[in-house]
């Protein structure tokens, strides 16, 4: 099951799962999605995951396929929608990865700012403890879509 996509997320030996920031879930319909239940918009992988270093690929149970990849100093997401479906990609820079023990982590502040035309979003959210233990994580997201526009 997919809950979310996102670049940042870290676990292993020694420490329980955490990060997971800044989640975003692309989406063909905003029917029965509860902003404050991310139960009620995750979707089931449908086909094996493709990864290799540098690259992943997974493809969701509403059809969207998941593409992500990265620059020295960027992430790169793409998201490929059925075509005549609805186009919505939900961000909550709120949400992270709930975890255990001495790594637990918290939502400190953030926020997300909307170009006129819709273009493009950008925003922040700053977090507590996790793998940090104690300092401040300051993490920017910007966004520019091609295809869609952005909408609150």
């Amino acid at each position: 099951m997919a809950m979310c996509i996102t670049m940042l997320h870290e676990s292993g030996t020694g420490g329980a799962p955490t990060y997971g920031l800044i989640p975003q879930m692309p989406l063909t319909s905003l029917d029965g999605v509860n902003l404050l239940d991310n139960i009620t918009y995750m979707q089931p992988r449908v086909v094996a995951d493709v990864a290799n270093v540098g690259y992943y690929k997974t493809q969701l149970q509403n059809g969207v396929t998941a593409e992500i990849s990265a620059s020295m100093h960027a992430g790169i997401m793409k998201y490929q929608y059925p075509q005549n479906d609805s186009l919505h990609v939900l961000v909550d820079i709120s949400h992270f990865i709930p975890s255990a023990g001495k790594k637990e982590q918290f939502y400190s502040n953030g926020e997300i700012e909307r170009s006129e035309d819709g273009s493009w979003y950008s925003g922040y959210g700053v977090y507590r403890e996790g793998w940090g233990w104690g300092e401040l994580q300051l993490l920017s997201i910007s966004i520019q879509s091609t295809d869609i526009e952005i909408r609150w």
